[in-house]
């Protein structure tokens, strides 16, 4: 814990004092987040408001405080003194969140909506809870809160502060001179408000708020506009895993991409993040080009894609400029994937943004089916053809077919996930706008095996290069692996069209 505090004649007094000194550069980085928090710091949030409701931690950290001024140590009933080490880093882990979110807050080229009073009246109205300790300014942007206390605390400090805490109500004497009472009163109020604060800013961010239960006798008026809702959240997958919007570091990795992109290919005229795959980690974009441009969107996707490749892996989703321009697309369910989080990091004089939309169209069973009979059935009946001709030892063959087997099915997956239908047969592109929807299936098709590994080998190979049967045996242990890679992602897509057709069916009804 040498980052935190300093021993004062270590070995013969054992005493702690608060660090006065100058900070190395490398304090400042947070220390209990992992890589993957740092770049999603709405996870601790979400981790922090799992572990207890607001009120909860403001109860647990009144009791904290109470043990570092008084001369008795922290002893939980059901768990003993070391309960209040979890306590501990779950503060801190919120604390360099909310510090990550501030820095993105604060980035001039990305601004959010301004929330308004009638907003504020609705969540107050609605929410499960709601602060009454902030001003009406720090409602409507608690980061106000934010930045005032890390203007007068910096995060680091707020660690020395937290560990000083720890070690004085796990002491049987209370906290000694070298703190004053006026530090802990600080450092408790400024930690009470950011709980508030960070609720507010969880609330709002994720898309899906803690309500309160709705009487009885109001369900049959709400029901109506729950059951959309509801269903709109179902048939996102964005939204199913907590929707979140760029980090500051992502950010900064989008605006190099986009200057990138823009070298690459001139005629673009509008990019939109709409989705960041963690792991792997993958910008999804959607990026409207000019209506003259003579190559085909999967040809542009392809260029794109490739010459980003030394700098990030992305998934491009390229559309003309008369198919963004088109009203009928501005109530499609792909327009609504593309432009849910607002996140447009380029946008030409010529492109307008008449409105986004609020949420999101979902589709109808005759258009679940069509999307299934085009691709999902059509990859399904040649995953059977597949099999027997592995039973009949055509390799060639074989491998041609669950190829093409593997692009129809992943097509479907994507279409009846997001409106929107690939028309590239890039199994590997296929792979990554996958992600979308499940990221089940990219781990099936990327094991760490010999095996899987022989087995995306063979995905990959150019079919003129297999001539005859597969005589090594590792090619075959390969054909068998991408065979049976093939059987369960036919399995989960057709899971997926009879949960999306029973979840439209319950709603329409």
């Amino acid at each position: 814990m040498a980052n935190f505090v300093l021993p004062v004649n270590a070995g013969r007094f054992n005493e702690l004092v608060m660090y006065c000194g100058v900070y190395a550069p490398w304090d400042h980085y947070p220390k209990f987040l992992r890589q993957s928090e740092v770049r999603n710091p709405m996870i601790p949030l979400k981790g922090f408001f799992d572990a207890n409701d607001v009120e909860g931690h403001f109860e647990k950290l009144k009791r904290w405080r109470h043990y570092v001024v008084n001369d008795e140590h922290y002893d939980d009933e059901c768990f003993g003194p070391g309960n209040l080490l979890y306590d501990y880093e779950l503060n801190l882990r919120l604390l360099e969140s909310l510090y990550l979110l501030l820095l993105e807050d604060e980035e001039p080229s990305y601004s959010d909506d301004k929330i308004t009073e009638e907003q504020l009246a609705s969540e107050k109205a609605e929410w499960a809870w709601y602060p009454n300790d902030l001003t009406k300014k720090e409602l409507l942007n608690p980061y106000l809160v934010i930045k005032a206390a890390f203007n007068e605390i910096q995060p680091e400090a707020f660690r020395d502060h937290l560990w000083e805490w720890i070690n004085a109500a796990l002491s049987s004497n209370a906290i000694d001179e070298s703190i004053t009472p006026s530090e802990i009163i600080t450092v408790y109020e400024h930690i009470k408000k950011m709980y508030s604060a960070a609720w507010l800013i969880f609330q709002r961010e994720t898309g899906e708020p803690f309500l309160k239960e709705k009487p009885v006798e109001d369900n049959k008026i709400l029901r109506e506009s729950e059951d959309k809702k509801a269903l709109a959240v179902m048939a996102d997958p964005i939204r199913k895993n907590v929707s979140i919007k760029a980090t500051p570091a992502q950010k900064l990795g989008l605006k190099e991409v986009t200057k990138l992109i823009l070298k690459i290919e001139p005629t673009v005229q509008m990019v939109c993040h709409f989705h960041t795959s963690e792991e792997p980690f993958i910008f999804f974009l959607l990026i409207i080009v000019a209506n003259d441009q003579a190559f085909t969107n999967d040809e542009i996707a392809a260029k794109i894609e490739q010459g980003c490749a030394h700098l990030v892996t992305i998934a491009a989703f390229v559309k003309k400029q008369k198919w963004f321009e088109k009203p009928e697309r501005r109530s499609s369910s792909f327009y609504y994937y593309a432009f849910r989080l607002k996140d447009v990091t380029y946008q030409s004089t010529s492109v307008t943004i008449p409105e986004y939309p609020k949420y999101g169209p979902y589709m109808t069973q005759q258009e679940i089916d069509e999307i299934w009979d085009r691709t999902g059935h059509h990859g399904h009946e040649l995953y059977f053809k597949a099999q027997q001709l592995q039973l009949d030892k055509n390799y060639t063959e074989c491998l041609s077919t669950v190829k093409e087997a593997i692009n129809y099915t992943l097509k479907s997956m994507i279409a009846m996930m997001t409106g929107f239908m690939p028309a590239t047969n890039d199994h590997n592109r296929l792979l990554k706008m996958s992600l979308l929807c499940s990221v089940k299936i990219w781990g099936i098709f990327h094991k760490d095996t010999e095996s899987s590994i022989s087995a995306m080998d063979l995905l990959n190979l150019n079919e003129p290069l297999l001539n005859g049967p597969i005589a090594q045996t590792e090619d075959e242990a390969g054909m068998n692996v991408l065979m049976l890679n093939a059987y369960l992602l036919n399995m989960i897509a057709r899971d997926e069209y009879q949960e999306r057709m029973a979840d439209v069916n319950h709603h329409s009804t």
